[in-house]
């Protein structure tokens, strides 16, 4: 194996873990974590446009401490980590197909599916305002922004947000039926075109409702769940975060994030239970 490739969402940036670069970096304590774990690694010339990630590119602040980090390290591949903390599984998709070009059949792609309920929506006139500010920041003079993959036009609409065009979108356009489909044609396409290049993956989902069948699984879902539904490795019949949180670990103070006690024993759950080839 070459390189070990992930994608994903918080739970695969390591979000509020010890060694995870958050934004903005304009935040005194986020810096500090920064210069500590971040700024005297290198790792070839890595940045987010060429596929070689520079460290000190904001896009390479993810934490090597999470499970799929751990397990790049006990294989001996190198890590390589694409995820975005609060993304869709729209975003991780054009994240993947981004970056295929890349990818060869020595690599390993693992992809963590997260919340089927979240999309993202193309609006030419969004602004993202942490991004601006980290622009802006003082503390980003070593830093090279300049690549970054977040400044488009792209936005991500979640239940929690407050703005006007997600709760538009899910007062009148979003439905369960609507999730199920629309995420699993993205794991079919993605898994189907994985096999088709002979390339070794792993899929894991955050929400245990894509497999759902009491409610919104009529014929046509049902095909596609059938299909990918053998792909998917689940911690114990549950997504990580929900496996973390019925084990009892440690759950990070802020937003509620895995801490490493659970990123360690998930890492250890699948060498013991995932079977590589």
């Amino acid at each position: 194996m070459n390189k070990l490739i992930a994608f994903g969402d918080s739970f695969t940036w390591g979000s509020e873990l010890k060694d995870e670069l958050a934004t903005p970096l304009s935040d005194v304590g986020t810096f500090s974590t920064y210069k500590k774990y971040h700024s005297k690694i290198r790792i070839g010339k890595f940045s987010d446009s060429d596929f070689n990630h520079r460290i000190t590119a904001i896009t390479a602040g993810y934490s090597r401490s999470t499970w799929t980090a751990l397990y790049a390290n006990k294989m001996n591949m190198e890590y390589r980590c694409f995820a975005n903390p609060g993304c869709s599984n729209s975003t991780i998709s054009r994240k993947f197909f981004k970056y295929l070009p890349h990818i060869t059949v020595d690599d390993f792609v693992v992809l963590n599916w997260t919340f089927i309920d979240r999309w993202d929506i193309y609006d030419e006139n969004y602004e993202d305002e942490e991004m601006k500010i980290l622009l802006e920041s003082e503390t980003m003079i070593d830093v090279d922004v300049s690549t970054n993959p977040y400044c488009d036009s792209w936005r991500t609409v979640r239940p929690y947000d407050k703005s006007e065009i997600s709760t538009l979108y899910f007062k009148y356009l979003q439905s369960e039926l609507w999730n199920k489909f629309e995420t699993l044609k993205l794991m079919l396409l993605v898994s189907s075109i994985l096999k088709n290049m002979n390339i070794s993956f792993m899929m894991t989902c955050t929400d245990e409702l894509i497999l759902d069948k009491k409610y919104h699984c009529p014929d046509y879902v049902d095909t596609i769940r059938n299909i990918v539904e053998p792909d998917i490795f689940w911690f114990n019949g549950m997504g990580f975060n929900s496996w973390a949180q019925e084990c009892g670990f440690p759950m990070g103070k802020k937003n509620g994030h895995p801490l490493e006690e659970a990123h360690q024993q998930a890492f250890e759950y699948v060498m013991e239970n995932y079977e590589f080839t």
